[in-house]
């Protein structure tokens, strides 16, 4: 009889996938050393994540969160992020702008507190223009009674601490068309006089992309205008 052997080929493709690299931690975030709260205000949509505790395992003491901020290019929205109770933390955020999978660009190093506390740190965050629009990843990280370094979102041998994504939506600016609605002043209610200090408001008016508005004043009943400067 002849023996016959079949000689199977099997090709295998194996696909490399980017990703952002991550810091380390030796001690798990169980220490409580963990952010415990973090949202955003003022966005198109926002985050809100609350008393959320440790999350992450080592070596990264890491999460991902499926939560999203979104803004359009050139607006800005408010966060706030705080530590735990038991320990004092420092923070810093991170978003990567140009989605290249860093955080090493200028310009993505977008908070640091200003010292390690339990308090809620707060701040505020301008899209920048050049932004790519679509989804990004935003970067929080805590460590404890340490202000963060600038590098420290891929930092190694970290003891306490943790670090949080998010993602972060660039929605791109609408281009001005037409004729932009200058809206309303909306004043506090006092009588004007030399000294004083008066707080303008404006409601109604059209906000798009590259637009921006500028106050201005008259000593003589409209004769003339020159710009006011903001106090």
């Amino acid at each position: 009889k002849r023996l016959q052997f079949l000689l199977l080929l099997v090709f295998t493709s194996t696909v490399l996938q980017a990703q952002y690299c991550f810091p380390t931690f030796s001690i798990a975030c169980t220490s409580n050393d963990y952010i415990e709260n973090f949202s955003t205000t003022g966005g198109v949509g926002n985050i809100s994540n609350l008393l959320s505790g440790c999350n992450g395992a080592l070596p990264n003491n890491y999460t991902q969160f499926n939560q999203t901020v979104s803004q359009i290019q050139g607006f800005s929205f408010n966060f706030s992020v705080q530590a735990g109770s038991s320990f004092g933390q420092g923070h810093r955020i991170w978003i990567d702008w140009n989605q290249d999978l860093d955080f090493a660009d200028p310009g993505e190093d977008v908070y640091v507190s200003p010292s390690s506390g339990t308090q809620a740190f707060t701040g505020t965050i301008t899209v920048p223009m050049t932004a790519i629009p679509g989804i990004t990843r935003l970067r929080v990280l805590c460590r404890y009674a340490t202000v963060p370094g600038v590098t420290d979102y891929c930092g190694t041998g970290f003891s306490f601490g943790e670090c949080e994504d998010y993602y972060m939506e660039v929605i791109p600016a609408t281009p001005c068309a037409g004729q932009p609605n200058a809206g309303a002043v909306n004043p506090s209610s006092l009588t004007l006089c030399a000294g004083k200090v008066a707080n303008l408001g404006l409601v109604g008016a059209t906000l798009q992309g590259n637009m921006s508005y500028q106050w201005q004043q008259s000593t003589n009943g409209g004769a003339t205008w020159v710009n006011a400067i903001g106090g």
